[in-house]
């Protein structure tokens, strides 16, 4: 299964199935993850066509931190994951909410990393106001277990 593959990027992946065939969308980091992508869906029993609509960009590729908690100065940092979201209209007329972005911070406190993130998606994108590409942002605390 891809999504368990070290390299998949599948939370940048969408798909709709209808018939048998299956519609893709979303993001692949690079051609040989799309073809990886695409060739996982043609195996699925069932599957009839595969309709790849990925883009092949590493513009909204999450980059997970190398740890979920800091300690700097002896204060505690929880890892958050920041996500931008906007409604858009699908290809069948129907609203659904996609991820224009996922950052992830290292915070003190669970007010801080809308804010850090805020800052990093501006930064990346080279604009001075997030509300320009997401709708709004959803924080979680990213405590994995180790």
């Amino acid at each position: 299964m891809v999504a368990l593959q070290p390299w998949a990027h599948t939370f940048n992946v969408n798909a709709t199935v209808q018939n048998g065939v299956l519609d893709i969308r979303g993001f692949a980091p690079s051609l040989a993850e799309r073809t990886a992508i695409r060739v996982a869906a043609e195996a699925i029993p069932g599957v009839v066509a595969v309709n790849d609509h990925l883009l092949e960009t590493r513009a909204f590729v999450y980059q997970p931190a190398s740890r979920h908690v800091t300690i700097t100065n002896e204060v505690s940092m929880a890892h958050f994951t920041v996500r931008f979201l906007k409604n858009v209209i699908g290809d069948q007329g129907k609203s659904c909410e996609i991820c224009q972005c996922i950052v992830d911070v290292d915070a003190r406190h669970a007010a801080e990393p809308t804010l850090l993130a805020q800052q990093q998606f501006c930064e990346f994108r080279e604009m001075g106001d997030w509300s320009l590409h997401a709708d709004r942002i959803d924080v979680q605390p990213a405590d994995f277990p180790s």
